[in-house]
């Protein structure tokens, strides 16, 4: 009885949220370990198959074809999965990706499909854009109560700086973008169709591997980040290319405050990505990433 009345009470929300005139769906989340153990600081970083989530215009820095996948509950309420895939072809940069979220119950659920590209436009400047397919379903007790179905893009661009180690980044989340919803009748809610535009959301960065300064040094990447408006700083320390210890942390508002870490491992063309973000709202999340590249 109570879980067919948590599973009311989530729907009813989902359906006055639905009816209300505000931007979509479809969040802010940070995809990748690497990039959340660093406290989400990543636009200027971005160089692997995550690039696709973080910024677009990072997959041409890559020399390698790489297929990577993560997963994470976030709060312990919502998880998410990402697929994704990057390859370079001469002097251009492609990638496609897969997100997909859903709660525990099933009550809501999200899909994106991604197709990138990104190209080096001048010395030392890279660019990139993302095409990407929204699709959402609401479900009130295995009923298909409501959809919605858009589609957004992205823009990204790296200015890079090789010999001093240095690399700046900007990432224009959904300037462009709009869903289109379909209610069916329910709790006294008629059918409706409407459409709402997508949220929009920047970050812009800088990153400095000291390692290109100081020669003794095993590689030290520091990062930091405006994200939307809220500062995010981070750190990774790599030892012989094969193991990465990472620290971050993320200000702003009480949802997006938190302090992160996280380790990776590398044998051969794999690598293993763990993050952990200490959440000020009392529920921790991790997210695990794998990747293998040739």
């Amino acid at each position: 009885m109570k879980k067919f009345q948590f599973r009311f009470e989530i729907t009813l929300i989902i359906f006055v949220v639905l009816a209300s005139p505000v931007y979509g769906a479809f969040e802010n989340i940070n995809y990748g370990a690497r990039s959340l153990g660093m406290g989400s600081a990543f636009v200027s970083v971005a160089d692997d198959a995550n690039s696709i989530f973080n910024n677009p215009a990072g997959i041409i820095r890559t020399n390698q074809s790489e297929l990577g996948m993560s997963y994470m509950e976030l709060y312990g309420l919502v998880s998410y999965s990402s697929l994704s895939y990057i390859q370079k072809l001469k002097d251009n940069g492609f990638g496609i990706g897969i997100i997909s979220s859903d709660d525990k119950d099933g009550v809501y659920q999200e899909a994106e499909a991604i197709f990138a590209y990104s190209r080096q436009i001048a010395k030392n400047l890279n660019f990139g854009a993302n095409i990407r397919y929204l699709s959402s379903h609401a479900y009130f007790d295995e009923v298909r109560v409501g959809n919605g179905k858009g589609i957004a893009v992205d823009l990204g661009s790296q200015f890079l700086l090789p010999d001093k180690g240095l690399s700046f980044g900007i990432g224009l989340h959904s300037p462009i973008g709009i869903i289109f919803y379909n209610r069916k009748p329910l709790l006294g809610y008629g059918e409706e169709k409407y459409s709402q535009m997508t949220d929009f959301y920047y970050n812009i960065g800088a990153s400095w591997d000291l390692a290109k300064k100081f020669s003794n040094l095993e590689k030290l990447l520091l990062a930091g980040e405006l994200s939307d408006g809220y500062p995010c700083f981070g750190a990774e320390w790599t030892y012989a290319n094969m193991i990465s210890v990472r620290s971050g942390v993320r200000l702003g508002n009480s949802l997006n405050r938190a302090l992160t870490m996280g380790l990776g491992f590398k044998l051969s063309m794999i690598k293993i990505d763990y993050a952990y973000i200490s959440s000020s709202v009392d529920a921790d999340t991790s997210q695990i990433s794998v990747s293998v590249n040739w």
